[in-house]
Formats: structure tokens, sequence, C-alpha cells
């Protein structure tokens, strides 16, 4: 069996999911994508987004919040910026 395409799009994260949704809006060709498993196994439907932040110094505190966020970056994270 042979299929063809005008895109074809490898990975389905965030990049990939918002070019293929561009190329088709476009009716610039058939867009094929493809991935390592399932699209909805793909990193991008595990991030969790939003936006981190203390809001109760009663069970929180900054110092705590850094910390946990630079675990969360395996300290590769700039510490300046997470601060």
């Amino acid at each position: 069996m042979v299929y063809k395409f005008d895109f074809l799009i490898i990975g389905a994260g965030v990049a990939g999911m918002s070019y293929a949704l561009k190329v088709a809006r476009a009716h610039k060709g058939k867009v094929c994508m493809i991935c390592k498993t399932s699209l909805d196994e793909a990193n991008t439907s595990f991030a969790q987004g939003g936006v981190a932040s203390v809001t109760n110094l009663e069970l929180d505190n900054f110092d705590k919040h850094i910390e946990d966020t630079m675990i969360a970056g395996d300290y590769i994270s700039d510490p300046k910026a997470v601060e």
C-alpha cells in the first residue's frame, strides 16, 4: 500500500502538532504525522503546563519552591531564572 502526502511531520509534540494544524487550516496539502507511540501518549499530552508559584505561605515557601523547581529541571535550570 502506498500513501502520498505533501507534508510529513515527525513528532507529535507541541511544535509538530501546531505546524500540522497550521498546514491543514491553510489547505496547503495532505498532512501525515507520525510519532513513536500514539498521539495521546506523546509528551505534550502529559505536560502539566501552567505556572507554578507559592500561593499559601502557611504550607509553602519560596526556598522550597525554588528547590522543587531545580529538582524538576534536573539542576540544569538557570538558578537566577528560577528565582
